[in-house]
């Protein structure tokens, strides 16, 4: 029995749409994703040079402001009067000047946790906002080193006295004549750094930022990890691998 022409027709069309609705329909899905991974790439490059800009900013106006107030006469006039040759009542009453001055700029609502002033001989910590500090050597620090002749700020490190993350900046106290007096020191709160790489774009529910250093260990808390001790914790994944490595 000989099937009609015009259905065996329909048949083939159909067959044929169907095979052209797949091959499109499978272009068009390649091109979608393609398009949605470029749109995603091309917002976290925007995200990343946005962030990064602001981290710069902030950490030029932590150098200018420890720059200003290792150069305020004030300080370097009390700082210049603590010679340890001298008897310990005056002696104590310099440490207690240097120290007066140093609290109007740290602790709560401060950008600096604390502040420090080293001998720039041996880097003792001769006066600190942080008392249990005080008489410690920091000799090895770079912000020591790199303080004595200009404003420094160290970058991101582990520190054990804090038990995370810490960044400090630092700069020359000098006298009147050049002569480098001492070095200050400033532990920065990273909550303004935080505050900075968690800063949502409002693009996407589940987005989540977070800064991670050479060592693979976070410097800012993920906005999904509530727990802080995930800062005491490396991430190895191969998306931050790759980062690090700048693949």
């Amino acid at each position: 029995m000989r099937v009609p022409i015009l259905p065996k027709l329909a048949l083939i069309l159909i067959v044929f749409a169907a095979v052209l609705l797949s091959i499109v329909g499978g272009l068009a899905y390649r091109s979608g994703r393609a398009s949605l991974h470029d749109a995603t790439v091309g917002s976290l490059l925007a995200t990343a040079v946005e962030k990064e800009a602001a981290y710069v900013s902030w950490v030029e106006e932590a150098k200018a402001n420890i720059a200003a107030l290792a150069g305020d006469p004030d300080l370097v006039a009390h700082v210049a009067a603590h010679t340890p040759g001298l008897e310990h009542d005056a002696l104590a009453n310099d440490h207690s000047r240097m120290m007066a001055f140093l609290e109007q700029w740290a602790g709560e609502g401060s950008e600096f946790l604390s502040l420090s002033i080293l001998d720039p001989e041996d880097g003792q910590i001769v006066a600190s906002t942080d008392r249990a500090d005080e008489g410690k050597f920091r000799e090895n620090q770079p912000y020591f080193r790199r303080g004595r002749s200009e404003v420094f700020a160290q970058n991101i490190y582990y520190s054990t006295a804090l038990g995370g993350p810490a960044m400090t900046v630092a700069a020359p106290i000098q006298g009147n004549d050049g002569h480098v007096l001492g070095v200050l020191a400033g532990d920065l709160d990273l909550q303004g750094l935080n505050r900075i790489v968690t800063l949502r774009t409002g693009l996407q529910e589940t987005d989540d930022a977070f800064l991670v250093n050479t060592s693979n260990l976070f410097v800012t808390q993920p906005r999904l990890v509530s727990d802080a001790a995930v800062l005491q914790r490396g991430i190895h994944s191969e998306s931050v691998r790759r980062c690090l490595t700048q693949e």
